[in-house]
């Protein structure tokens, strides 16, 4: 079974990779008057190439770390980063040590977030906000015997910075 996206991030990320790519090519168009010898420097330029450069590592973060594509066979899990785009890591389901899960409540909705341990790191993620199969992801997972290792406590900045191999 393989993973699906849900249409809200793919829309905010796609809305901030046009919003970073005109950023980018603003800045290419407009490099003479940015950057012209013997003139002053534009009192914008560096607050939006920092801005720039923000948007982008976040972007970048998200793509590396909250959306991964997860398909699980009869005896593997496989795990490709970026929108399934990126990197592959297959892992044999015996290697796998368990999931831990974390629910985060909003004012609308709670989401789920399943970390699945193998040799004590955090190997892949799923989550309820990402991926729209998830109840089906986790319940193919428990029926495969992954061990649930239970609920941890949810920490915000811990969930910002949290990086899966």
């Amino acid at each position: 079974m393989k993973s699906k996206f849900n249409f809200w991030p793919k829309f905010f990320l796609l809305m901030c990779l046009f919003l970073s790519i005109v950023m980018v090519t603003y800045a290419f168009t407009n490099f003479d008057i940015l950057f012209a010898r013997g003139k002053p420097l534009h009192f914008l330029t560096f607050p939006y190439m920092i801005f720039n450069c923000t948007i982008c590592s976040l972007i970048g973060h998200q793509l590396n770390y909250k959306t991964q594509k997860i398909i699980i066979d009869d005896d593997t899990i496989t795990r490709v980063r970026n929108f399934g785009f990126g990197l592959k890591k297959v892992y044999k389901i015996n290697e796998i040590a368990g999931f831990l899960t974390y629910c985060i409540s909003g004012k609308k909705n709670a989401n789920e977030y399943l970390y699945l341990i193998a040799s004590d790191e955090k190997v892949a993620k799923l989550s309820t906000y990402y991926h729209q199969n998830y109840p089906e992801l986790k319940s193919l997972m428990i029926q495969h015997q992954i061990k649930n290792l239970g609920n941890e406590q949810w920490i915000l900045w811990k969930h910002i910075s949290e990086r899966t191999i």
